[in-house]
């Protein structure tokens, strides 16, 4: 029996649920492991999921221990989806609210502007601070 081993790195901007663990864990860096075996007899190669694995290292601030979890694939991708949607929703909400910060010193200065003006037509005398 031929088997492989896949291994990538997932990131996650905040805490997320994996349902198949049923607990929240935290954001960061995971190291994602999936061993697969070659499925012989057939006229082209084809390869069945065997298991995956999650690993996610010590970090100088925890308790110093290595976390790994047996997780569904399926799980995993539909977290990394809500990580990504929300990363995407908050860095949308802060374009939203850096250009209605902007339009609102646009309004500011139009409407000081418009205040001098006025004072000035009443005949007081206006000098811009």
């Amino acid at each position: 029996m031929t088997t492989r081993t896949i291994n990538k790195t997932v990131t996650f901007e905040k805490p997320f649920l994996l349902g198949s663990l049923g607990k929240k864990l935290p954001a960061g860096d995971y190291e994602v492991v999936t061993e697969e075996e070659l499925l012989e007899g057939l006229s082209f190669y084809a390869y069945r999921r065997l298991q995956t694995y999650m690993y996610r290292q010590a970090t100088p601030d925890k308790s110093g221990l290595a976390q790994s979890y047996v997780v569904d694939p399926a799980d995993l991708d539909a977290a990394l989806a809500r990580d990504q949607a929300a990363a995407k929703q908050k860095v949308d909400e802060d374009d939203d609210h850096a250009a209605t910060a902007h339009t609102t010193e646009k309004d500011m200065k139009f409407s000081d502007r418009e205040a001098m003006e006025r004072a000035s037509d009443d005949g007081m005398r206006v000098e811009p601070g």
